[in-house]
């Protein structure tokens, strides 16, 4: 997949975090469709099924994109911004207050999914992108299904389809390279699976599943490409051993800012992102 945003959770002394704070603010705001689309439809379910939402939980918070949008959405809710990087928070906190939601969010500073008993009993847990940072994802959610009320929900947000974002010839090496790129299995990087098995595996049933898609089409605005040039410089790293010496080459070039062939120049660069979206409750739960 090229590409894999995510709202924290890369902990170690030598992380630069004002750094991947303002990277990770840049991707959710280019990604913004996303958590508008996925937070009205949470609501209109809630709604449907007159679950009354108080309180959230917005686990792996980042800096703060997702946990407005919920505030926004959920006006009578209290929502607890949950990050381990105090760096996150303090820009999470920032946009809060740019947004006068002062008064219903929340920080808490805790580790994942160890810190998580010091958020409280919540009617909605907001997982976006956390869950495959995360070695042992079932322990976790069963950490999160201990913070829901009965008859909560849990969402979840992960990885959709691979993330495009080139043409299919590129005028750089061979032709097809944003396909392969595409094709890179996530599971080089490490990450953890995060499945429908996975979630029932942590005690929950199933309520529903989506996949949300964003595209921006050429040209890109500024904040768009560098999210792009962000995603390509991630996949240059991750893809090392599995793409020819002619694609790596390709794509050295594609990441250098000063190229006229590189990403950050070239007019016909577009975004197409997807994020699969599970709602679940504990299982036997009854609204």
């Amino acid at each position: 997949m090229a590409g894999h945003s995510h709202q924290s959770h890369e902990h170690g002394s030598d992380t630069d975090w004002a750094s991947r704070a303002a990277d990770i603010t840049r991707e959710g705001e280019v990604l913004m469709p996303y958590f508008t689309e996925t937070v009205t439809w949470i609501a209109s379910l809630c709604r449907g099924e007159g679950w009354e939402v108080r309180r959230i939980a917005d686990i792996g918070s980042g800096p703060g994109v997702g946990t407005c949008v919920l505030a926004q959405e959920f006006d009578s809710a209290v929502v607890i911004a949950v990050d381990g990087s105090r760096e996150m928070l303090d820009r999470a906190e920032a946009r809060v207050k740019a947004l006068g939601l002062s008064m219903r969010v929340q920080t808490l500073q805790a580790e994942i999914p160890v810190g998580l008993d010091r958020v409280g009993q919540v009617d909605l847990v907001w997982a976006a992108m956390v869950l495959h940072h995360i070695g042992d994802p079932v322990a976790a959610l069963r950490e999160l299904r201990s913070l829901l009320k009965p008859g909560g929900m849990l969402i979840v947000a992960e990885f959709g389809d691979p993330s495009r974002f080139l043409p299919d010839d590129v005028s750089v090496g061979r032709p097809g390279l944003g396909e392969r790129l595409g094709d890179v299995d996530l599971s080089a990087a490490g990450f953890s699976d995060v499945s429908p098995d996975v979630i029932r595996a942590a005690g929950f049933d199933l309520v529903a599943e989506r996949m949300v898609r964003v595209r921006r089409d050429p040209p890109l605005s500024e904040e768009a490409r560098r999210v792009v040039l962000g995603y390509a410089r991630r996949m240059s790293q991750l893809a090392e051993e599995r793409l020819d010496l002619q694609d790596r080459e390709a794509l050295d070039v594609l990441i250098e800012e000063d190229s006229p062939l590189g990403i950050m120049r070239r007019q016909d660069v577009f975004l197409e992102v997807s994020r699969r979206i599970y709602v679940a409750r504990a299982a036997g739960a009854v609204s």
